[in-house]
């Protein structure tokens, strides 16, 4: 992924708010930066030295991701119900 996988975010969903599903790390030398992504909003964001960003994720970039991190699915807590 590059930069334009990522759009301009457009606010708040109706799905019921940023609720992240993946955490994924990048590293540039020594500086971290960390993605929340959530496929409910297609949304991300970006925490990074210094600075933090809120966008939502380009559909093409959304295929390519989903199909990425499926491998990792049966890692994550089952959902429970009330």
């Amino acid at each position: 992924m590059d930069d334009r996988s990522f759009l301009q975010w457009y606010g708040t969903k109706a799905c019921g708010g940023f609720h992240p599903d993946y955490l994924a790390e990048y590293r540039v030398g020594g500086a971290a930066f960390r993605f929340l992504i959530c496929f409910g909003c297609h949304e991300v964001m970006v925490f990074g030295p210094d600075r933090s960003l809120r966008c939502d994720i380009q559909r093409e970039a959304y295929k390519q991701l989903d199909e990425i991190l499926k491998k990792y699915r049966k890692n994550r807590p089952a959902s429970r119900g009330p």
